[in-house]
């Protein structure tokens, strides 16, 4: 293993025991649980605040955390 891999896996290791108790979801099942489009949820990701977890090029959704993130943004009109 090199040094870029074990960082990396290091990294994962400390989100992993970071999100204990946190339901995590990839964009395709997070998707189909709130009804929203995969390519609209990709976008949000995107956006500063929204509850995700980016490892290298995999974004993960914190599910507990998007009931809370919905209502600070409620009304608000997202162009994607």
């Amino acid at each position: 293993m090199n040094n870029i891999d074990g960082k990396l896996i290091e990294e994962i290791k400390t989100i992993i025991e970071k999100s204990k108790g946190t339901h995590l979801a990839t964009i395709e099942v997070a998707s189909k649980e709130i009804g929203i489009g995969v390519k609209s949820l990709r976008k949000m990701t995107d956006l500063k605040d929204f509850p995700c977890l980016k490892i290298g090029v995999k974004k993960l959704i914190i599910m507990n955390k998007m009931n809370e993130w919905f209502d600070e943004h409620k009304g608000e009109t997202f162009n994607l």
